[in-house]
């Protein structure tokens, strides 16, 4: 999958802009270099929001949310846990609920079933913040950087779902 992605344009309005659940399961192939999972890059009169989901080169996984071209970081967790085997197959979610008062509860991270909790780099959303609005283009497969750089994944995806609306438990993908 090296250099193909999945995209889905998102509807005319998000049924709740501060709430969203993405799940995929992955195997990664390529240890060394920046894999892209998913995530969107939009353009709007309030600034570019950027969300961009991949494990990094050191084999952490990393979750950006910017806007502001990049400007204005939102939210970031890069995981001190690595993942490197390339036999297994992981399972993802991220699970994201601005309205939450404690700000650890507005951004969660779950692989295989079990919240990560031990990062390298915190930082959660504001209370209320929206992450997208009208006709994003999202991206399973590739992350775009506030740069342009297209950075895809080489490696399986299967399973790959984006709930609008919502923040999912682990437990409603099986």
């Amino acid at each position: 999958m090296a250099s193909t992605e999945i995209q889905r344009t998102s509807g005319s309005t998000p049924t709740n802009a501060e709430k969203f659940t993405v799940s995929l399961w992955f195997k990664i192939c390529d240890i060394g270099s920046n894999n892209g999972l998913f995530g969107w890059r939009e353009n709007s009169n309030s600034g570019n929001n950027n969300l961009f989901v991949r494990i990094g080169s050191s084999g952490n996984f990393q979750i950006y949310f910017t806007s502001n071209n990049g400007n204005d970081n939102h939210l970031t967790l890069l995981t001190n846990r690595v993942f490197r085997d390339c036999n297994s197959w992981y399972h993802a979610v991220i699970s994201v609920d601005s309205s939450q008062s404690t700000s650890s509860d507005r951004a969660k991270l779950y692989i295989n079933g079990i919240q990560e909790t031990s990062f390298s780099s915190a930082s959660y959303p504001a209370s209320g913040r929206t992450f997208f609005s009208n006709d994003i283009q999202i991206n399973f497969g590739k992350t775009r950087s506030t740069g342009d750089a297209d950075t895809y994944f080489n490696g399986s995806m299967s399973y790959v779902a984006f709930v609008d609306g919502t923040a999912e438990l682990p437990t409603i993908f099986g």
